[in-house]
């Protein structure tokens, strides 16, 4: 039953073992760590956790030097405790790949909102910037001259060129 345990993947670079209350490892997937003490840090990791059948967790370096999430199970019927370690990085892929995807998306619709807001400046510019070269071509020498400015936008700037027509017609 052991070795059918630690046989067993836990996600790609993840693997379980079992480990005694004296810190002796009884199975483990790498058989050369079968009956060594675990790591000092381990056993401080274990120790402030209570030992009637509870469960801990958290981030430390595994015995290869990688930094890891360790969870871990003390089993009621016996002495032993059932400990998983996966890789950070493999654990925190998925919210990464979310955080880039979310990153990605932001970018796009502040891209998208950006286009827009330049397409309206740019409309409403236009039909400004018409009406100020038909108030350029005025010649004050010669005011009789009228310059008529036919724009229909259906808002302020209409209104302007509205009231700018019938100053000129007087």
């Amino acid at each position: 039953f052991f070795q059918v345990l630690v046989g067993r993947k836990t996600r790609e670079g993840g693997y379980l073992f079992l480990v005694d209350r004296q810190h002796t490892i009884v199975a483990h997937p790498d058989r050369s760590r079968i009956m060594q003490k675990t790591q000092s840090s381990f056993q401080d990791f274990l120790a402030k956790t209570p030992s009637r059948g509870d469960t801990g967790n958290g981030e430390m370096t595994s015995f290869y030097g990688i930094p890891s999430i360790i969870s871990f199970k003390n089993l009621r019927s016996t002495s032993l405790a059932v400990v998983s370690v996966v890789p950070q990085q493999e654990v925190y892929a998925p919210v990464n790949g979310f955080r880039n995807v979310l990153v990605s998306g932001v970018v796009i619709i502040l891209l998208i909102a950006a286009t827009a807001m330049r397409k309206m400046t740019r409309t409403v510019t236009a039909d400004l910037e018409r009406l100020t070269e038909s108030i350029e071509r005025i010649d004050p020498k010669n005011l009789p001259e009228t310059v008529q400015v036919a724009l229909i936008t259906g808002d302020e700037v209409e209104r302007l060129a509205a009231a700018f027509n019938a100053l000129q017609i007087g």
